[in-house]
């Protein structure tokens, strides 16, 4: 046991991280919500509703007037975004992070490689839900969301550069410019053909996940508080 790779985990306040794994209660928002969110804590972000996006890059010239003077122009590039207000589809971000597994005292405890990134990712975020048994708690997702009459969508962010110039990118839900690169995001998508938020439940999923506080390392028999 050593440091751990790529642990899917959901970082949020304590109270409704306590409800995701006593229910498995997910929040998943829409991609019109994030347009409107302020980018400055990490969460919204205006390309959400984006599908597609290029860069032009300036062209400087030089006009000869007819009095015989020059004119340069030295216009800044042109960026274009295409977008549409109908874009809709509901996700659940997750983080994908490294953790310390160890066992001590025949107990089997984690840590939170670089933890404070809690504090760059939504503001008064303290608690993390680390899945331990990611391909179950898919499937736990996927019969759900098929319950319902949907299908999930899952994967991790693609992150690319909006500053290349005359590359035509097309977005999908799975990709993000690479300034959010640090977050690592690991994305649920479910288009529910509305415009609304949706919440879902898959049952308790304390078999396999646990909360840990940003205070610091819990054992994974230590027992839940009530209150931070």
């Amino acid at each position: 046991m050593g440091i751990v790779n790529n642990v899917i985990v959901k970082m949020q306040r304590y109270e409704y991280m306590r409800r995701f794994l006593l229910y498995g209660e997910m929040y998943m928002n829409t991609l019109q919500t994030f347009t409107k969110m302020d980018e400055c804590d990490g969460i919204g972000d205006k390309f959400e509703n984006s599908i597609s996006y290029i860069n032009y890059k300036p062209i400087h010239a030089i006009f000869k007037l007819s009095n015989g003077k020059e004119l340069k122009l030295h216009p800044t590039s042109v960026k274009v975004r295409e977008f549409v207000d109908t874009n809709i589809g509901n996700i659940y971000s997750m983080a994908l992070v490294d953790c310390n597994i160890q066992s001590i005292d025949n107990q089997l405890k984690f840590s939170i490689q670089n933890v404070d990134r809690i504090n760059s990712i939504g503001n008064g975020y303290d608690s993390i839900v680390v899945i331990l048994n990611p391909v179950e708690f898919i499937s736990r997702c996927e019969k759900t969301i098929q319950s319902m009459g949907y299908k999930l969508y899952y994967d991790p962010v693609e992150y690319f550069s909006d500053n290349e110039f005359n590359k035509k990118i097309e977005i999908t839900p799975f990709m993000k410019r690479d300034r959010y690169k640090s977050q690592n995001e690991f994305r649920l998508f479910v288009d529910f053909n509305s415009n609304e938020p949706q919440i879902i439940k898959i049952g308790n999923i304390s078999d396999i996940a646990f909360l840990i506080h940003k205070s610091g390392i819990c054992s994974l028999n230590d027992e839940l508080p009530e209150s931070i």
